[in-house]
This record gives C-alpha cells, sequence and structure tokens, in this order.
C-alpha cells in the first residue's frame, strides 16, 4: 500500500509533470526538460557527510564526465555506477543527488554518476558508448566484481544496455545490477502502455513513443543495445528490478523479468502497487523511495557478501 505522501506526491504529479506531448520536437525536448531538469531537484549545498567531485578525464579515446559521490567513511574497495533517467532527453548527475546522496548512505559505497550525451543532438548509440566508457573508467581503479551498476528509467535501460556492449567488448561484468522502472523497450510494444496510461502519474503512451524515436532516429528499435530486452540476457549478473503496477512502463519491466530468469539469471523482482513511476527517485519526498533504496542497497551488499561471479551469474 503506498503511503499517503505517495498518493499526495502521485496527485502532484499528474497536475505538474503529465503532459499531453505538442506535436513540435523541439518543443516537446524543450518543455520535458524544463520539467526533468527542475532545478528544485538540486540540492542547494552538500551535505557535511558527503564529497561531491566532479571528473573528465580521457578513456581509451573517449572523454569520461561525471562525479563522485563519496559518504563519509565509504570503503576504498568497491564503487556503484549510477546511471540517471530523463528519457534519453534529459537529466543529469545534479539532478540526481538527493538518490546519490541517500543510496552512498546506505551503501557507506562510493557513486560514479556518469553524463551521457542526450538526444536529439546525440542519437543513439552515443548514450551507449558513454555508458561503458564509464564502466571502462571505474574498472581502472575498481575490480568487476566490488562494482555494481544502478539506473531509473532510461538509466535502467543503458545500465542494461553497457553490460551487453561490455560483455561483447570481453569487459568482465558488474557484480550486480538495480533497474527502477527501466525502459527495455523502444520498439513499445508493451500492453501496459496503454492499459495504463490513465492510472500512470507520469507519461501518456505517445510520450513513450515520441522520446524513443528522438533517441533512435532511424536505428531499429529492437537493436539490443537500445532494447535490452531484445537482446541475450545469459550470463547476466544477479538482477534486481523495481516497477509499478500502475505505471505505463510496466511491462517494460515484466517482460524483462521473464525474459532473463528464462536466460538463468538470478532476479529479485519488486512489483509494486499504485507507485509513480521510478519512485525511489524521491528519497527526499517519499518513505515509499527511502525504503526501496534500502532494499537497492541491501540486494547489492548481500551479493558482495556472497561474492558473485557475474560473468556466469552464480556464486563464485
Amino acid at each position: 500500500m503506498p503511503s499517503l505522501r505517495s498518493r499526495i506526491f502521485s496527485l502532484l504529479m499528474r497536475w505538474h509533470f503529465k503532459r499531453r506531448p505538442v506535436e513540435d520536437d523541439d518543443e516537446f525536448v524543450r518543455v520535458a526538460r524544463k520539467l526533468m531538469n527542475d532545478p528544485r531537484r538540486i540540492p542547494k549545498r552538500t551535505p557535511q557527510d558527503m564529497t561531491v567531485e566532479e571528473v573528465e578525464e580521457e578513456v581509451g579515446g573517449a572523454v569520461v564526465r561525471g562525479e563522485w559521490v563519496k559518504p563519509s567513511g565509504a570503503g576504498e574497495g568497491k564503487a556503484i555506477i549510477y546511471y540517471h533517467g530523463g528519457g534519453y532527453i534529459g537529466g543529469s548527475p545534479r539532478h540526481y543527488r538527493y538518490t546519490t546522496f541517500h543510496l552512498a548512505r546506505l551503501t557507506k559505497t562510493r557513486i560514479f554518476v556518469p553524463f551521457y550525451r542526450l538526444a536529439p543532438e546525440d542519437r543513439f548509440r552515443l548514450a551507449v558508448d558513454d555508458g561503458v566508457a564509464a564502466y571502462r573508467y571505474v574498472l581502472s581503479e575498481f575490480d568487476a566484481r566490488d562494482v555494481a551498476f544502478v539506473g531509473d528509467s532510461a538509466g535502467g535501460g543503458l545500465l542494461l544496455a553497457t553490460m551487453l556492449t561490455a560483455r561483447e567488448e570481453g569487459l568482465e561484468l558488474p557484480s550486480a545490477g538495480v533497474c527502477f522502472s527501466p525502459y527495455t523497450d523502444l520498439a513499445v510494444t508493451g500492453a501496459s502502455i496503454e492499459a495504463n496510461e490513465r492510472s500512470c502519474v507520469m507519461f501518456y503512451a505517445e510520450t513513450v513513443r515520441r522520446a524513443a524515436r528522438l533517441y533512435l532516429g532511424d536505428a531499429d528499435p529492437k537493436h539490443r543495445h537500445a532494447s535490452p530486452l531484445y537482446g541475450d540476457l545469459a550470463g547476466l549478473p544477479p538482477l534486481q528490478i523495481f516497477a509499478s503496477t500502475t505505471e505505463t512502463l510496466l511491462d517494460d519491466s515484466t517482460r524483462l523479468i521473464r525474459r532473463a530468469r528464462e536466460a538463468g539469471v538470478t532476479v529479485d523482482d519488486q512489483i509494486h502497487k499504485s507507485l509513480p513511476h521510478a519512485w525511489p527517485i524521491f528519497p527526499e519526498y517519499l518513505p515509499d523511495a527511502r525504503e526501496a533504496l534500502g532494499l537497492a542497497a541491501e540486494f547489492i551488499k548481500g551479493v558482495w557478501a556472497k561474492g558473485v561471479d557475474a560473468n556466469v551469474g552464480r556464486a563464485a
């Protein structure tokens, strides 16, 4: 049962955020970025128990930009990469600091949040290239078994696309992946896109389709690096997948859960009732989000404690 705060928050999101997409693509992007890049999502000051370090480095010919979030008392041996959401057209590490600060405290772990190139200025598959470059950057300091991925919405899809690409490029995979309402099917074929259009407090069906088209351009919407739902998931590390029963992207999660399990991947499914899309990213407002981030932290710490070989998906 969603908390009272979550029910109120959902009403406010429906009023403030859920908009019928305009026909003009430039205006669609402008409005979407205004909503997703709301400056109120950026903390006015960095808490005393947290350090933020901005990074710009060249790794293997690619420029990696992002920021490290480090909580007081963090161990030096492990790291999380957080891939932010925003429909591949908005969002930034700064707009996710409430989320990453909270997750860093819970895990007592450093978190790297990469900037990745956004559509429509930079289309598929440049976001994936940036996601992999960020992983290579973190691997220059950490062993893959000591790295976990977390991502929400488009960032959840990017997390999975990065895993698939990393495997194809011969990189060891991270130990675990946590996805909050991942955007995994840019062909937009899930039944929930239409079935949940009224109940979803954030997106109309056409909003989801438009974001996919702006990112993809002329690319195949079922390419595994755009839509990981259609990729070979065998051998991926343990996954934890959150979704709400009322969101338009529900089927992007439920079908991913089914396909991952069929491929032999360990999955902790967290399907919750009547919560907003990607609700764990709002810990500053919602007790439900803080609870979800606590579950994510325990999942990651549990995988690390067991010593999972991410490249075969079983305990080492």
